[in-house]
């Protein structure tokens, strides 16, 4: 992201005001994109962070943001947990399981360590990014594909909400 805005940056030779809308996790400790785009193309920016009326914490953290913007009460979002440590697979293709949690979804279905996770109710997964994105996009049920001794199997996986 950062090697994009700096790129983009250097075309409009700094004429114009650029607006990036991320997530906070691309902001924290002033450390995240705006920061690594300014060592490969200087420039001033600003950093503004949605911040909820029940924000947890009873002071806010002075490094979250120049500027804060309160909003709403937060909802808890539950993110579906498959239950298992995961990392791209050697051969490119989809993500193997280096760990299962016992009591998890993956636990009680028949998933094992070692087992290569290829798809999840039909996308095509490579990354921990796109097998998060798939649980969220899916459930409570799952048609999990993996690959298993040179063969792929088709895994049913319920994910209680």
């Amino acid at each position: 992201m950062a090697q994009t805005l700096a790129q983009r940056m250097e075309k409009t030779g700094g004429k114009c005001i650029i607006v990036v809308a991320i997530g906070e996790g691309h902001i924290t400790d002033r450390l995240g994109v705006p920061y690594l785009t300014r060592i490969r193309k200087p420039h001033e920016y600003r950093t503004v962070a949605p911040v909820p009326i029940n924000y947890p914490f009873s002071a806010l953290d002075p490094d979250l943001a120049d500027y804060v913007v309160i909003t709403d009460k937060s909802q808890p979002v539950h993110r579906p947990r498959l239950g298992v440590t995961i990392q791209p697979a050697a051969s490119g293709r989809g993500v193997e399981i280096q760990g299962i949690l016992p009591g998890s979804p993956a636990d009680r279905s028949a998933m094992r360590k070692g087992d290569i996770i290829i798809s999840i109710n039909g996308s095509i997964v490579k990354s921990v990014e796109e097998v998060q994105q798939a649980l969220i996009r899916g459930g409570p049920d799952y048609k999990i594909i993996v690959e298993r001794d040179n063969r792929k199997i088709t895994i049913a996986v319920t994910i209680q909400r």
